[in-house]
């Protein structure tokens, strides 16, 4: 009886040792189909220095340095400020993709040996936002798509609201209410050099002119959104400088180098136009008016006009005034003083 109760004890102890698992900590020849895990729906943790360093969750939610991982990485870098790094050999650009239903909808990528950076998305926009206390709000989007001319297009402010994603221009700047659109301003200076408001509707118009319109290359229009009660200007031009030179604050340079010659042609320096719908008989309507404000033993002129040319047809001033009543004037002067003409 002793000797059959040996017999069982030695082998059911060799079953065990035949059906068990063992852990070489030198290494271990796995065969397919052999698994290492649980079969139970209890985390599978890893362990270094007897704490908890790694855990799977049975979703299949893996965390490092967390056993509560609430996404499929995370990532809590406790006791240092890097908590992720990859590396690529030299010859290899590194690449982070994402991918949606089989689709690869986002990229990262460092290239050119690491000397370039570079965010894609493949099929689509690419978005940026910023957020505060939780809430992410649209700030600069850029146009993707199957139209190649408008690749590239980047709208700036809220490309969530009017009008859509989509910026209509290759650079859209869409307001919210803020006072500036547009502001240039370098170092060191108290005022900007360009500013646009939003309050008003302000617009600039600049484009290669091909001849099709009667546009020119730059146009600037101002056009308040209520009535103004005081003095309203289009463009309002103030130069400020201590010289010993000449000075000027605006100089108007037209050049025509056609050599063709054709009738009728002009080339006007500059234009002017004054008009108004109110009929009041106490309105001056002036296309150009000019003020010179000297000091003593100076020389002061509120319009000088010089013509120079090589044939016939040469005007310093030209006028025409017509009108349906009243006096209507090509050019009236005035002027005060010791030795006046």
């Amino acid at each position: 009886m002793k000797t059959k109760c040996i017999l069982t004890l030695t082998f059911t102890i060799l079953s065990i040792m035949a059906y068990s698992q063992v852990w070489n900590t030198t290494g271990n020849t796995g065969g397919s189909g052999e698994v290492l895990g649980t079969t139970s729906s209890n985390d599978l943790n890893f362990i270094t220095n007897s704490s908890t360093t790694m855990t799977l969750k049975p979703s299949g939610k893996l965390g490092i340095g967390t056993t509560t991982p609430t996404s499929w990485l995370e990532v809590n870098s406790t006791g240092t400020n890097e908590a992720f790094r990859t590396y690529t050999a030299s010859s290899y650009d590194s690449y982070w993709r994402m991918y949606r239903d089989g689709n690869e909808y986002g990229r990262f990528v460092a290239f050119d040996g690491g000397t370039a950076f570079q965010m894609m998305a493949p099929r689509g926009n690419l978005r940026f936002a910023t957020g505060y206390t939780g809430t992410t709000y649209p700030a600069i989007s850029v146009l993707g798509g199957s139209v190649a001319l408008e690749r590239g297009n980047t709208l700036i402010g809220d490309y969530s609201a009017g009008g859509g994603y989509d910026p209509t221009a290759r650079l859209h700047i869409k307001g919210n209410g803020y006072n500036y659109l547009f502001k240039v301003e370098s170092s060191g200076q108290t005022t900007p050099t360009l500013q646009v408001n939003e309050t008003e509707q302000t617009f600039f118009t600049c484009r290669d002119y091909n001849g099709s319109t009667s546009d020119g290359a730059f146009n600037f229009n101002y056009a308040p959104t209520g009535s103004l009660s005081s003095a309203t200007t289009n463009i309002y031009s103030k130069t400020i400088a201590s010289t010993s030179g000449n000075m000027y604050g605006n100089v108007f340079d037209t050049h025509n180098t056609a050599s063709t010659p054709g009738s009728p042609r002009r080339t006007v320096g500059l234009i002017t136009s004054a008009e108004s719908d109110i009929e009041d008989y106490n309105q001056s309507i002036m296309g150009i008016q000019g003020f010179a404000i000297t000091k003593d033993q100076q020389y002061g002129y509120g319009g000088y006009f010089g013509a120079a040319g090589q044939s016939y047809g040469n005007y310093g001033v030209y006028s025409e005034a017509a009108g349906s009543f009243g006096a209507n004037i090509g050019v009236e002067g005035y002027a005060h003083g010791d030795d006046a003409y």
